[in-house]
């Protein structure tokens, strides 16, 4: 794949601020124009279903619903883990108020971004735009690790059970 898409394009791809997913990877383009330019070549070489989700970082979600600003800086976009973990999340809240929910959303996402300052979890995490929806990537050397520390986060141990998560394992490309 590095042959195909250029240097400048990687860079510009790199700095940008909208995130676009495919089946490979996750790149961050600032408009459609450079998604065009990342995608064309691809394309070109054959049919391929390309799905574009509108996403905002989990740290401006979480700085909405009042997580602490010391957590709700910039991702160190760092995974080294043996092991990337892609996690589609949606989470539903029937029979809870609003705002007991957002107070659950809010005391999971300091949870998460704690973990990942102190150092204790990689993570990057996108929230869908306007829907209950997140994408997250995550490391571990053992990628069984996940359950245990998903079962002690906070909206798990409370309305675990409208938590709906698709896992998959991705292949790091060089």
């Amino acid at each position: 794949m590095s042959s195909v898409i250029s240097d400048a394009t990687r860079r510009r791809a790199r700095t940008s601020s909208v995130i676009y997913f495919d089946s490979k990877r996750v790149l961050e383009v600032e408009d459609a124009t450079v998604l065009d330019t990342v995608t064309s070549e691809l394309m070109y070489r054959g049919p391929f279903k390309v799905t574009c989700t509108p996403l905002t970082s989990y740290e401006r979600w979480a700085k909405l619903l009042g997580v602490d600003v010391k957590l709700t800086g910039p991702a160190p976009r760092k995974l080294t883990g043996k092991y990337v973990t892609w996690f589609e999340v949606t989470i539903e809240h029937h029979g809870i108020p609003l705002e007991q929910f957002l107070e659950y959303w809010r005391d999971e996402a300091a949870s998460i971004l704690e973990q990942r300052s102190n150092g204790q979890i990689e993570i990057e995490i996108f929230k869908v735009l306007g829907e209950r929806r997140l994408h997250a990537f995550s490391c571990k050397d053992n990628p069984e690790d996940w359950e245990g520390l998903m079962l002690k986060l906070p909206m798990w141990v409370k309305m675990g059970d409208q938590i709906y998560k698709k896992t998959k394992l991705v292949t790091k490309m060089s």
